[in-house]
């Protein structure tokens, strides 16, 4: 089915092999430590993130389609954004090649923006919000980040109280520096806002090969890791122990600042699977 409110899909493109890590399937992935069971798992071979079916929903929990707070210059579209012009807006922010989904962010047309609410970019959010949401327990997201100066991808976590007492930001890249992975933790305890700079590593370029991303949640332990080796860790604080859910999300513009000239659009976030074993 043709969503009625975007335009009609491209010809697929092929998605080449890159390095990185391989990709395994869920029936074959061993359990990242014992004691472990698979929970969730979207491995991206069927449904668009914005289906009906689907076990995510594509915009902030309240409704929202971006976070003005933070200054980011997209909107996030879905099949049931409704332009007030009632023309269909000429992006497509999700789609599946090969079984793995793209997260795309690119230009709307500047005589189409009062459609997109004033935003000079569309992209793609999806979340957990309705469907899941756990306590304790071990994440496992297989993306390849975009660069590009403006672009500010993200997979995170927050707890279900509209997030104001618990964020795990799993992985954040800056798009002019994708070999920058940024880990964070924000909490409120006793009143007083709180945040662990958990992981602010240099490595490879995040941009040119899939990569693992985890987090190991335990009642004692906040531990992050890159392809399967702990890069982070912390006490895990009193925070979290309420359920969170799941957050993956490409932004443009706030914490990555403008997109520059020779920031390539569209630009993808490209996402072979999560899974969450628990």
């Amino acid at each position: 089915m043709i969503p009625v409110d975007i335009a009609p899909p491209p010809a697929v493109v092929r998605v080449l092999p890159v390095q990185g890590t391989p990709a395994v399937s869920a029936e074959t992935a061993v359990p990242p430590r014992p004691g472990l069971k698979l929970v969730f798992s979207d491995e991206f071979d069927r449904r668009l993130p914005d289906d009906p079916a689907s076990p995510w929903m594509t915009t902030f929990f309240w409704g929202g389609r971006n976070l003005p707070t933070n200054k980011e210059r997209q909107l996030y579209v879905d099949r049931t954004f409704r332009p007030a012009s009632g023309e269909p807006l000429p992006v497509r922010p999700f789609e599946i090649r090969d079984g793995v989904l793209a997260l795309r962010a690119e230009p709307i047309p500047d005589e189409r923006r009062a459609d997109a609410q004033g935003a000079a970019y569309a992209s793609g959010l999806m979340t957990t919000w309705k469907s899941f949401a756990f306590t304790y327990g071990h994440v496992e997201v297989r993306a390849r980040m975009p660069e590009g100066k403006g672009l500010w991808p993200a997979i995170w976590l927050l707890r279900r109280d509209q997030g104001k007492n618990g964020e795990i930001d799993i992985v954040e890249i800056l798009g002019a520096k994708p070999t920058m992975m940024m880990s964070t933790v924000h909490w409120l305890e006793e009143g007083e806002r709180k945040k662990e700079k958990l992981v602010r590593r240099q490595g490879p370029d995040l941009s040119a090969a899939f990569h693992v991303y985890g987090l190991d949640w335990t009642a004692d332990r906040i531990t992050i890791l890159l392809d399967g080796k702990e890069v982070g860790s912390m006490p895990t604080p009193r925070a979290f122990t309420e359920p969170m859910y799941l957050l993956i999300n490409l932004a443009v513009g706030g914490w990555a600042g403008p997109p520059a000239p020779t920031t390539r659009f569209p630009a993808e976030m490209l996402i072979d699977y999560v899974r969450i074993w628990r």
